[in-house]
Formats: structure tokens, C-alpha cells, sequence
């Protein structure tokens, strides 16, 4: 019992632990959503006003409250900060936004810096799940579905125009002009569109801050993960593997690895700049066929959590299964992807138990991984955001489709280049004593 009680303790404290910041100085209003009985209450500065309906909702954790706003409802902000940056308005400040989406598909509005909410809002979730707007350019990043982020806007008129999730830069904005769009008056919306493109959001913390808030600020406020990054595995061979992720941290590319989960040794590799996406790779050799790694990402000061991946066995072994799961046209819908490679782990699991990527050598997608190849959006929303369950742990290995559009993005992501004779578009390779054509 008493083992019991402990557990649960740890696991509500880790929980809990998600919504942990350091406060700047400079915080000006804070709305948390806790009481059911008052939404609109601050704990911070002024209450908000509300425009249409909300109702009560979980948050991201036992006891976090939160609140569902819907398309055409929205907070009014009266936020008393002072004229500042330069000019008659507001042009320094930061914003948080503690939310969660449904379907990464959709539009959804973060603000409104027009009171009478008679144009576009001016910071919207697309339906490719990035953070932006065409004026200031879209992050690479794409969110996920029914996963919680804190999002931190920080703005400074004439000099800058920052996101960032969790505590990890996300895009360098282009940065707009002193007491223009994104100058504030003296109330601003939340989740405001004059047009419907604010669809349903779950909100459990919104913030304001009068100033614009530095990077080591911004990860003292914490968020729900340490780390965004999602490893992609690719390229396996007995001695070798392509482990890539994206990250916007430029100051190193390495990962840590060993056959125990205290790694030890340490392999480097690259990043490419893909547009507003930076991709990271490493091709970590030296392996040993049939062996079960552990392994994690590091960009900079962003560092993955700990996964592990196996070496498919030697050709000439002897008793050994080649086994792999088959995936073809996953473009365009996903949630239906996501839905699709969760069930996949969940059979894997019945059929192989906790540890069923140590069963699983390979992923093969036959193409079509997006809609569109030539939107760069569209490979983290369609693709790399839905497979991550398996990726993680699976290498995949893809056939070019006709919705790639031949497009260099895809040439650019995927590192087939150690495989026999041939580049991305076709080529073969063998696993064990199986051989591959794609």
C-alpha cells in the first residue's frame, strides 16, 4: 500500500510540474482558468470579458481547470499596460498561451489586436498545425492534436517578432513596424476572427507581459515537455543508422547512444536549413548487428528524452525474423494517420508486448506521405507528427509518390544516400537475408 500511495504522489508531482514558471517582473496580467464558477477571474490584472459562450473543461493535468472557447466567441483583454517601444502604443510585450487543438487541420485564432474585430486575427494555429501568419511568416513547428503547449509570443516593434513552445524558439518572425498591426491599444481579443477561422480551443493559462521577454525568460517559464524533438529514424543497416529531427537550434547536432540507457558514446552529424525548417542528421555507425540501442537528440540547449531502436540481425543468422509493418498514401488526413499508427503500436503491443519495437526491424511507406510535397507544412503535420509513435523507435523507409511532386523537400529529408547505387527516388537494400525495392 504504501509503495502504492508513493507512486501516485510522484506521478501527481511530475504532472503538476507541467505548469511550473519563474514569474518576470514584468507580468501584467494572469488568467488560469481554475475556478469552473468565475473563467473570466484574474489572478493578475483585470478580469476578461467575454464575447459569446465557453464552457468549463480539464486542463492538462488533475486539478488544472481550463476552458473550450468556440468559433465566434472570444475574451476581451484591458490589459493597463503603458505606451512603450518607442512609440503612442504598446510595442514591447510578450503574450502565453497555454492551449490545446483538436485537429490539426483546422484554422485556430491565438489574437486579435483589433478591438472591433472587423479583420483578421493577427496569430492563428493553420491547418498545418504551424504557429504564425503570412504577414510575420510560420513556424516550422507543427502541433499536435490533443496535446497541450505553451506558446509564448514576444514582440518588439521595429527589432523583433519571436514564437516559442515549451521553451524552444520556434520562429524568427519577421519583425513589423512601431504602432502598427501589432502595436496594442489599450484592449486587445484573445481567440478572435472576424470570419470563423477560430475554431474550438481548449485554453488552461493566459498571460501578459510588458516587456519583450528574453530567450532565458522565455525558458525559465517552462512548458509541458523539456523538448519538442520527435527523432526520425531512417537507413538501418548491421552497423549503421540515420537518426534526424528538427530543431531551430544552430550550435551543435549530435547524439548520444549505447547498448544501456547510460549512452556513453557520442556520435555527430549535420543540419540543413529546409526553408523555415532546420533538419538535423546523423548517421551514427560502428553498430552491432541484432543490439538493442538507447539513444537521444541534442541541438544546442535542446536535448530529446531517451528512446532506443535495434539493429536488424546479420544475414547470415540463423533462427531470426525480418519484420516489418507496410503504410501507403497517409497524405492529407491527420488525424486519421495519427489514429492509424497509434492502433499500429497498440497491436504491436498485444502481439509483442511493452518492448514491441525490439519485435519490429522496418517501416515501409509506399508514398504519398503528403498532400502536397511542394508545401513544406505538410510534412511535419502529415507525416512526421503522425508516425512519431513509431519513428521514434522503427526505422522508415519510403517509395517516392506522385503527391510528392517531386518536389526537393522530400529529397532533402530522407538520407538514403549509404543504400545501393541509386539516391531517394529508387533504390534497394538488404535487412537479414531479405531484400528491399523501392
Amino acid at each position: 500500500m504504501k509503495k502504492t500511495l508513493y507512486a501516485l504522489v510522484v506521478i501527481l508531482f511530475f504532472l503538476s510540474s507541467a505548469k511550473a514558471q519563474i514569474w518576470p517582473a514584468s507580468l501584467a496580467d494572469r488568467w488560469t482558468f481554475d475556478n469552473p464558477a468565475d473563467l473570466l477571474h484574474a489572478t493578475v490584472g483585470n478580469d476578461l470579458t467575454l464575447t459569446g459562450v465557453h464552457s468549463a473543461a480539464t486542463g492538462a493535468f488533475p486539478g488544472d481547470g481550463a476552458a473550450l472557447i468556440g468559433i465566434g466567441s472570444y475574451y476581451t483583454c484591458l490589459h493597463g499596460m503603458a505606451a512603450n517601444g518607442g512609440g503612442t502604443q504598446v510595442n514591447e510585450y510578450s503574450m502565453l498561451f497555454d492551449v490545446m487543438i483538436d485537429n490539426p487541420k483546422q484554422w485556430y485564432c491565438l489574437f486579435q489586436t483589433n478591438i472591433q474585430n472587423s479583420n483578421d486575427g493577427d496569430g492563428f494555429i493553420s491547418p498545418n498545425s504551424q504557429i504564425g501568419i503570412s504577414t510575420t511568416g510560420y513556424s516550422g513547428f507543427a502541433c499536435k492534436a490533443k496535446r497541450w503547449y505553451r506558446i509564448l509570443l514576444t514582440v518588439d516593434n521595429g527589432t523583433s517578432f519571436r514564437y516559442y513552445v515549451d521553451g524552444h524558439k520556434v520562429l524568427e518572425g519577421t519583425s513589423q513596424p512601431v504602432d502598427g498591426t501589432y502595436g496594442l491599444n489599450s484592449s486587445f481579443l484573445f481567440f478572435a476572427d472576424d470570419n470563423g477561422e477560430d475554431n474550438p480551443i481548449y485554453v488552461s493559462q493566459l498571460a501578459v507581459f510588458n516587456t519583450c521577454l528574453t530567450a532565458a525568460q522565455v525558458h525559465d517559464l517552462g512548458g509541458f515537455r523539456s523538448s519538442d524533438i520527435q527523432p526520425y529514424l531512417q537507413s538501418p543497416t548491421i552497423n549503421s543508422i540515420y537518426i534526424s529531427w528538427l530543431s531551430l537550434e544552430n550550435t551543435g547536432t549530435s547524439v548520444q547512444y549505447g547498448t544501456t540507457a547510460s549512452l556513453g558514446q557520442l556520435a555527430t552529424g549535420t543540419f540543413q536549413d529546409i526553408g523555415v525548417v532546420r533538419w538535423h542528421t546523423v548517421n551514427v555507425t560502428g553498430l552491432t548487428a541484432d543490439t538493442k540501442y538507447y539513444y537521444r537528440c541534442i541541438s544546442g540547449s535542446d536535448t530529446s528524452t531517451v528512446s532506443s531502436f535495434r539493429t536488424p540481425p546479420s544475414p547470415t543468422a540463423t533462427g531470426k525474423h525480418i519484420r516489418f509493418l507496410k503504410f501507403g498514401d497517409s497524405q492529407d488526413d491527420a488525424v486519421r494517420s495519427t489514429m492509424i499508427a497509434d492502433t499500429a503500436v497498440w497491436k504491436m503491443k498485444q502481439l509483442f508486448g511493452n518492448n514491441w519495437y525490439d519485435s519490429i526491424n522496418l517501416v515501409m511507406h509506399s508514398g504519398d506521405i503528403t498532400q502536397d510535397g511542394t508545401n513544406l507544412a505538410t510534412y511535419m503535420n502529415e507525416y512526421f507528427n503522425s508516425f512519431a509513435p513509431l519513428s521514434t523507435h522503427i526505422p522508415f523507409m519510403v517509395s517516392i509518390g506522385n503527391h510528392e511532386g517531386e518536389s526537393t523537400n522530400f529529397y532533402y529529408f530522407m538520407k538514403y544516400e549509404g543504400y545501393t547505387g541509386f539516391n531517394e527516388k529508387y533504390y534497394t537494400y538488404n535487412l537479414g537475408n531479405c531484400q528491399f525495392i523501392a
